[in-house]
């Protein structure tokens, strides 16, 4: 580029800042003569270093620069902000001979006009520029103040916002954990004995209605809307709906392959049908839909609450979605774990794929479709969950 050019293009920038508004032409004339014009074409180039004489002010006319911080003691820098176009420093070496309390170093190729200090504070009568150019300096650092001061009650704001949040996603998991877990106590208590088990239905079934409807409830209240925790329709519903159908055939596959596999090698269960008739009477069909509405309040319960809140105690960490999904799945098998321990593995390797498919979707419509569908299959065809407890 023309030297010429260069100049034009410097002088425009400069004429361009904050601190020289109000200049007349002959103290901007003045200033232009005491300032030099630097360009840094690399990124990483120290400008000035924590420690050393500031002797001079910049003013950052084009690029961006970090700002680094020793900590206490340390010799580790941590960049504590960002400058860019208009902004500037080194001010206090305008009044005061100091030390740099940080060093400056650029991110990208910058253009800035630099100001030697000592020639300003030996003879400030001597700058018919300083005045106007000190009264844009307290202005710019007064409105800067304002702003920090904002940004820093927006900050504080945001935490006790983010601690609320935080209360209300641990009390949101405990609720579900203790629910889920009186839930498959009351189970187990329900198979001990056939003296306890339409007393023990009836209590585990009430906890799991009460569970859903108190997760419902909460659910409302915290966020105003069930859509983050799944009650909704996935945005590309029709890519759910298709992932749904290959999960829920490689499912049945996988549990109608086990059966057959179970059938031929143990000796016991030699001979037995691979499917059983279906109860397609009013008895079987009122158990089909009650066993529909169940299966969906445990979807709503293990992926749409205690997944979605997971997700969002671990949002921070990289594998917080991987983790969500087996913890909460975890929970899931143990449901399974007062039938048959070996049923508990088989819902944890399937509660896999639907935590996967929710996590994706955000949406528990496929997964509730492919969990009634499997549990249809695997329990009231196959009759699985019989043939796990007898092991």
């Amino acid at each position: 580029m023309p030297t010429q050019m260069i100049e034009e293009r410097q002088s425009l920038l400069l004429a361009q800042s904050e601190l020289l508004r109000g200049l007349g032409e002959a103290e901007l004339a003045a200033f232009m003569q005491q300032v030099t014009v630097v360009e840094l074409e690399a990124s990483n180039a120290v400008i000035v270093r924590e420690g050393e004489d500031a002797e001079n002010f910049y003013m950052i006319l084009a690029g961006e620069a970090e700002v680094l911080k020793r900590e206490n003691g340390g010799g580790q820098q941590f960049p504590i902000a960002t400058l860019g176009p208009g902004e500037h420093f080194g001010e206090t070496a305008l009044f005061e001979r100091v030390k740099r309390t940080a060093t400056i170093r650029t991110r990208t190729a910058m253009t800035l006009a630099m100001l030697k200090t000592r020639e300003v504070r030996e003879a400030p009568q001597a700058h018919s520029w300083l005045p106007g150019f000190l009264l844009n300096l307290a202005r710019e650092g007064a409105t800067r103040l304002d702003r920090r001061t904002s940004q820093t009650v927006e900050g504080l704001r945001a935490e006790a916002d983010g601690g609320k949040r935080g209360v209300a996603l641990h009390r949101f998991v405990i609720t579900a954990i203790a629910g889920l877990s009186l839930y498959a106590i009351t189970s187990a208590f329900a198979l001990r004995s056939a003296a306890t088990a339409s007393l023990g239905r009836v209590l585990s079934n009430t906890i799991y209605l009460g569970l859903g409807a108190l997760l419902i409830w909460m659910m409302a209240k915290r966020s105003g809307s069930l859509r983050l925790f799944g009650v909704r329709l996935a945005d590309d519903w029709r890519a759910e709906l298709r992932e749904t159908a290959v999960a829920t055939g490689l499912l049945i596959a996988l549990v109608t392959g086990l059966k057959v596999a179970l059938i031929h090698m143990v000796p016991g269960l030699w001979g037995l049908e691979l499917f059983r008739p279906l109860d397609l009477g009013f008895t079987g069909i009122v158990i089909g839909l009650g066993y529909v509405v169940f299966l969906a309040l445990q979807e709503l319960c293990v992926r749409g609450a205690l997944q979605s809140s997971l997700a969002a105690v671990f949002e921070a960490d990289p594998r917080g979605v991987t983790l969500a999904i087996v913890l909460s799945n975890g929970l899931f098998a143990a449901l399974h774990a007062h039938v048959s321990p070996y049923l508990a593995i088989v819902t944890f390797a399937a509660g896999l794929v639907w935590g996967a498919l929710y996590a994706r979707h955000r949406s528990l419509l496929g997964v509730v479709i492919s969990h009634v569908l499997v549990g249809m299959w695997a329990l009231r065809v196959l009759g699985l969950g019989e043939l796990l407890r007898e092991f």
